[in-house]
């Protein structure tokens, strides 16, 4: 994981984010929750604006609402990676892989 912080800026996690969230690029049976969208939308546009703990807070949120849904656990990581909290960026990371083996987008947060 130390790929995360090194190799990988920020705006390329958050392109891989980007379209790992695209249509049909995560969730699940009959896609996500509108409210679930619209979360993971409201905290992908505050980490576009430079407003990381925001984001965090919003995919925090999103966590509570679809547990199952890794996308969320990576949000979150790159949230606190943007935060300069790489820690704890890598914990989530973590557990979004754990969640979502094979996920080619969460993959490549991990720089492989």
């Amino acid at each position: 994981m130390a790929h995360l912080v090194s190799a990988a800026g920020p705006r390329r996690l958050l392109a891989v984010l980007a379209l790992a969230l695209a249509p049909g690029g995560g969730g699940g049976r009959g896609g996500p929750a509108p409210a679930a969208v619209e979360l993971r939308n409201l905290g992908l546009a505050q980490l576009e604006n430079e407003q990381p703990a925001p984001a965090a807070a919003s995919f925090r949120k999103l966590i509570e609402l679809a547990p199952d849904d890794p996308l969320g656990y990576a949000d979150l990581g790159l949230s606190l990676l943007r935060e300069g909290n790489a820690a704890e960026a890598r914990k989530w990371i973590a557990e979004a892989l754990r969640r979502a083996p094979g996920h080619a987008g969460l993959l490549a947060l991990d720089g492989d």
